[in-house]
Formats: structure tokens, sequence, C-alpha cells
């Protein structure tokens, strides 16, 4: 009991607590109560310092009852926390990545004390990176509360929040689903967003929020619950009975940062931050914890040795611990602050892990590079060496073939000189060819212009004998001694058509029935010499 009671102390008042100073009196204070009071001789190291304190119902959650008892065994809440972590990235798109280490099971065991009570709001109070989304997601995962938070996007404003509160609330109110509102200060984009949640905080309703057709729904799906608690019928009971069970089924968890002024002046506007909500300060990472989280982001990068990755673990936490003791020191001198963030912790080793694995890839792709240039030269020489040693073996061949060229050659020129001497008596004759071209040519030409000349007598004569009759024929026949030109001409035709000169051979012709068809159709193109 009296564990439980220094629990309980520690989460009510040592939570609120900001420094180590601090923390170290409120120790030191219960232990001497302690004494004082129950009589019993504990030591502060023993129950703040070595072995804490710690209470929850994590170690039993498919128990039908939960019990809040003291959590005693470390590696079997570890088992439980892996296994949860594992569960929630196997079923939801939002994945965790978490280190549990000392402090981080603190964080988790006192957000879930928290989320366990009906009307259990939180204020997770540290610099970024700490944790403070993702401990408050694990934790009402772990519980069972679905998560809930709102996305900036543009043209976000007070309207659109007090819609996503209507939301939130006919969920916690209507079906009765136990909600986690997660909310950081990066999301509050108007600090008209804390004086709502500063009155669901204190009263569990924002005045107007809900129009007439919202209160019909609310009556509508409240009422036969507000009967099962045989409550009156009445529209303001059923309201009150809807606010009721939002203040039991909505836990808001506002994730605050304490560097500037706006949490100072955000608590004095808004005090219900403060009054209605449990306080939970996350302190800078202690040595083990930076070791553990660093170790856990390199664990995913392959190394030589694990030896190699502990001391680059070890490594990165001394060199985050003396940055914070040389940002105190800035401090102190300068009065400025430089906070060294977990965050920026995060950053640096995940920023080594990139640059390594970029170094990695350029030095691989290099050895590439390098390894088939080796092979290449190593297969020319290969090449090489196999044309040397064929070189060696035809060079008989190649002797023999040089000899064959050789004579080759000494053919060809004499073949060369004869060919050059025919060249000469065929150029000779082609001279001669081209004189009797010429003479050919001028009497074709000549012939040309004869043909010419007769191109007129001839088109009369073919004129002439289109309009030869069968009447003049026979006329012509008839004669027994023709005139002289008709004796010339009928000898010419009769020259033309290969029958004797004469005129007994003429008059034979010229009693052919075929005699005019002969000589329309005869050939003057062919006539023989």
């Amino acid at each position: 009991m009296l564990r439980l009671w220094v629990h309980e102390c520690s989460r009510v008042f040592g939570d609120r607590l900001i420094n180590n100073t601090d923390r170290e009196w409120f120790g030191k204070s219960v232990t001497e109560l302690l004494g004082r009071v129950f009589s019993v001789n504990w030591e502060y190291e023993a129950l703040f310092v070595q072995h804490t304190i710690t209470f929850g119902d994590l170690l039993k959650l498919e128990a039908p009852t939960k019990l809040y008892e003291e959590i005693k065994d470390r590696d079997k809440l570890l088992k439980v926390l892996d296994d949860k972590q594992e569960e929630h990235n196997m079923t939801n798109q939002k994945k965790f990545n978490l280190v549990f280490f000392e402090d981080a099971v603190n964080h988790i065991v006192r957000i879930s004390r928290i989320l366990r009570q009906p009307r259990g709001n939180a204020m997770l109070i540290g610099v970024g990176g700490s944790g403070k989304q993702s401990l408050a997601g694990l934790s009402s995962y772990i519980l069972g509360c679905e998560i809930f938070q709102i996305e900036l996007v543009k043209n976000y404003n007070k309207d659109s929040f007090k819609e996503d509160l209507k939301k939130l609330m006919k969920k916690a109110g209507i079906e009765r689903k136990a909600v986690t509102f997660i909310i950081t200060d990066s999301q509050i984009a108007d600090e008209i967003f804390l004086e709502y949640i500063n009155n669901m905080l204190n009263s569990g309703e924002v005045p107007n929020l809900f129009k007439k057709e919202d209160l019909d729904e609310i009556f509508k799906e409240v009422g036969p619950y507000n009967k099962s608690l045989k409550r009156v019928d009445s529209p303001d009971v059923v309201y009150s009975t809807f606010i009721q069970t939002v203040q039991d089924n909505l836990h808001i968890v506002l994730c605050m940062s304490p560097v500037g002024e706006n949490l100072r002046v955000w608590c004095r506007k808004f005090p219900s931050l403060v009054n209605c909500c449990t306080l939970d300060w996350f302190s800078a990472w202690p040595e083990d914890a930076l070791t553990s989280v660093a170790y856990s982001l390199l664990s995913e990068v392959e190394f030589p040795t694990k030896e190699i990755r502990e001391n680059l673990a070890a490594m990165a936490c001394q060199i985050n611990l003396s940055v914070a003791t040389l940002s105190k020191n800035f401090y102190d001198v300068l009065k400025r602050r430089v906070y060294n963030t977990p965050k920026s912790y995060l950053d640096s080793i995940n920023l080594y892990i990139s640059i390594l694995d970029k170094k990695r890839n350029e030095f691989h792709k290099m050895i590439r590079k390098l390894s088939g240039g080796i092979d290449k030269l190593k297969s020319t020489n290969e090449i090489v060496a196999q044309l040397q040693k064929d070189l060696v073996k035809l060079q008989p061949e190649l002797e023999k073939q040089t000899a064959n060229t050789e004579i080759f050659l000494k053919q060809l020129a004499e073949n060369t000189e004869v060919a050059n001497e025919k060249e000469k008596v065929v150029q000779k004759e082609v001279e001669k060819v081209n004189v009797q071209a010429m003479e050919i040519k001028k009497v074709a030409d000549e012939a040309e212009a004869e043909l010419n000349k007769a191109m007129p007598a001839l088109l009369e004569a073919e004129n002439a004998l289109k309009g030869l009759s069968k009447s003049e024929v026979t006329e012509i026949k008839s004669f027994t001694n023709p005139p002289d030109a008709v004796r010339f001409v009928m000898e010419a035709v009769c020259l033309l058509l290969g029958e004797k000169q004469d005129w007994a051979s003429a008059k034979q012709v010229l009693m052919g029935l075929d005699f005019l068809e002969r000589l329309n159709t005869f050939d003057r193109n062919n006539v023989s010499e």
C-alpha cells in the first residue's frame, strides 16, 4: 500500500516538476514523510534512482478484470509493449518504430494510467522529437482507444475545427467509443482552438456547437441509453447524459513544447489546460536512451561486426551529450538557448546512415567499374596470348603465302605489261572505229537529207495509191502496148514486189485480185537493195 501511495504521489505531484533539482527534492521529501509518518526506513536511491516504483494494468490486458498492480517484471512489460507495437503496425497505416528504453516505458505507463481513468486528460510537455505523439498513440492502442487527430489543410479554420469536434463528441457520446484526441501545438492554427478545448476540459462541451438538427439526432440516439439509466426523459437530462458520456469516453492529450512563450501564455489564458489535465514532462533523454535509440536505428544497417555498431551507437551518444554540454555553456555565457532536441539527434543519425549508404553505393559502383576493367584486361591478355600461339603455328603458312604473294605480284606485273600493250592496240582500233563511225554518220545524214527530199513524192504516191480504183487498174490491164510512163511505173512496181520487170509480168500482177491490197500493205521500210 505504501508503494502504491509513493507511486500515486509521484504521478500527481512529481510528474509536474520540470527539472532534476525539483524531482530530487520531491523524492527526498516523500522518503522523509515515509519515515516520519509511516515509520518505514526506505532509502531515496532505492525508491527513485535504482528502481522506480511502477503500477499499472498492462501485464494482463486480456484478463476479464484488469488489476492495477505493481509491475515488477520489466522484461514481461517490454514483451507486451513489443507485441502491441507489432500488432499496431500490422493493422494500421501509420507505423510506430519505438525503442523502449527506461524513460519511454515510464511515459507509456503514465499515459496509460491517465487514459484508463474516466475523464482522464493529459498534457505531455517536451521538446520536438521526444516521442509524445507516438507514445500517446501506442498507449491509446494498448487500452483500445480510437485515435483521432485533425489534419491541417489549406483553409482549415475554426469552423472546420468545430466540425471535427462534433464528429469527435458524437463518436464518444452517441457511439460510446473510447476516443483519444491527440493535438499538438503545431496544429493550433488559431487560439480559438484552445478556447474550445478549454471549454471541453472544463465543462465537457463547447457552447453553441450543435445546431437544432444535431440536437435532434443526439436526443434520438441517446434517449434509449438515458432511459436504461433510469433517468428523466427530458431534453435537458438527455443532453446532460450525452455530455457526461463524452467526458467519460473522450480523452484529450495535448502535446506541447516548452520552447518559446506560447505554452506559458496559453496556460495563463486557458487555465483548464493545467487544472483539468495530468501533466507529464518529457526530459532530455538519458545516456542509456540515446545509446539504445542509436543502436536500434543502426541495426538496420549492415556492419562487419556487432562491435562496430555498438561503438558507433556509443559515439553518437557521446556527441549528443557533448553538444548538450556546450549548449548549456553557451547559455551560461550569452544567455541564449540552443535546443538540442531528440529530433535533431535522430536526424543526425539518419543523416549518417544516408551518407553511409550513399558512400557505400559509390564504393560498390567503383568496385564494379574497376572489376569490369580488370576482367576486360584479363580477357584481353588471354586473347593476346592465344593470338601469339596461333601466330607461331601459322608462321610456316605465312611464309608460304608470302612467297606465293611475291610470285603472284611478279605474274601480275607481267600481265599488266601485256595488258598495256593490248590496250594500245585496242586504242588504235577505237580510233579507226571512231573514224568509220563519223563516215557512217555523214552517209546517214546524206541519206536522211535525200529521204526528206523524197518524202513529198512518197506521200504524193501514197495519196495516189489510196485514190486508185479497180476500174483504173482494169484499164491499165487492157493496154497491149502501154505508154512508156505506164510501162516505167509498172516495172518499178514489179521490182518492188519481186516480179520480173516486163509488161507481161506486169499484166499478171495487175490481174491479181490482191494487187491493191499488196500495194497498200507493202512494207516500204524494208525494201531490199
